[in-house]
């Protein structure tokens, strides 16, 4: 749950430096590096830690593509 805290947070504010495009890339990267990772995993701890991190990155993800989608349904409209 802490993993959901925090990627609104960091991906909100690293979409507008940077852009909703590749913020969205390194997100859905963060989720597929963790997703392998966790299935390597031989300790608890370390499975906690990854879970974390997919959490991190789906949230981010999530929210940023809700964001550029509701930017985008804007534009065509007008």
């Amino acid at each position: 749950m802490f993993g959901y805290l925090l990627s609104v947070i960091v991906f909100g504010q690293i979409s507008d430096c940077v852009g909703r495009y590749p913020t969205i890339i390194v997100c859905y990267v963060i989720t597929i590096v963790s997703m392998f990772l966790t299935l390597l995993s031989n300790s608890f701890p370390m499975f906690l830690v990854l879970r974390f991190f997919q959490a991190f990155g789906r949230t981010g993800a999530t929210t940023v593509g809700f964001v550029l989608r509701e930017y985008l349904s804007h534009l065509k409209l007008e």
